[in-house]
């Protein structure tokens, strides 16, 4: 896959920092350099923070190496002022997400699903190349019964697909 899903366990003092979706930390991985990460999962899952990197880049390659129980990442706290959520209460809610954008998306999902009751209706629009690598898979129904509206759209012939296909933009 060219999704990986890593969990962390942040210390105290960095999850207190975890207060919005759409926060990102920055890995530093010894001899290869650093990269920004957004947080894909919400503040209140109380699971600790997750990340979902892209095989490929250096910094993402040395995180994966090092997701193993009881591995270690140098990361900074979580920082930047993640969505505005505040601003969509009472409103319908469109999201978009392409590719890996749908980690901090996720982390919104579930912000917006755990307080469902701020929103008016709430659609996601998840464009992936091909059917076979939306991320996240196992959870889309779970959205989908907290009245989260998700709309898949692979943009590449893909034979097995029986859905909608196209870019995001064009399918909304």
């Amino acid at each position: 896959a060219a999704f990986r899903g890593i969990r962390l366990a942040l210390p105290p003092s960095l999850a207190r920092e975890h207060v919005r979706p759409g926060q990102v930390v920055k890995i530093r991985a010894e001899g290869v350099g650093e990269g920004f990460f957004a947080l894909a999962s919400a503040p209140h899952t109380g699971a600790g923070a997750e990340l979902l990197v892209k095989r490929g880049g250096k910094v993402a390659d040395a995180a994966i190496t090092a997701a193993v129980p009881g591995g270690t990442l140098a990361i900074t706290r979580p920082f930047g002022n993640g969505f505005p959520v505040e601003d969509a209460e009472g409103r319908d809610v469109l999201l978009f997400a392409a590719g890996s954008a749908i980690g901090p998306i996720r982390a919104l999902v579930q912000h917006l699903a755990f307080h469902r009751n701020r929103f008016a209706r709430v659609t996601l629009f998840y464009g992936q190349r091909h059917g076979a690598e939306f991320a996240y898979r196992a959870e889309h129904l779970d959205w989908e019964r907290r009245g989260i509206r998700v709309v898949l759209c692979p943009s590449g012939a893909d034979d097995a697909w029986l859905g909608l296909r196209g870019r995001v933009q064009e399918v909304a």
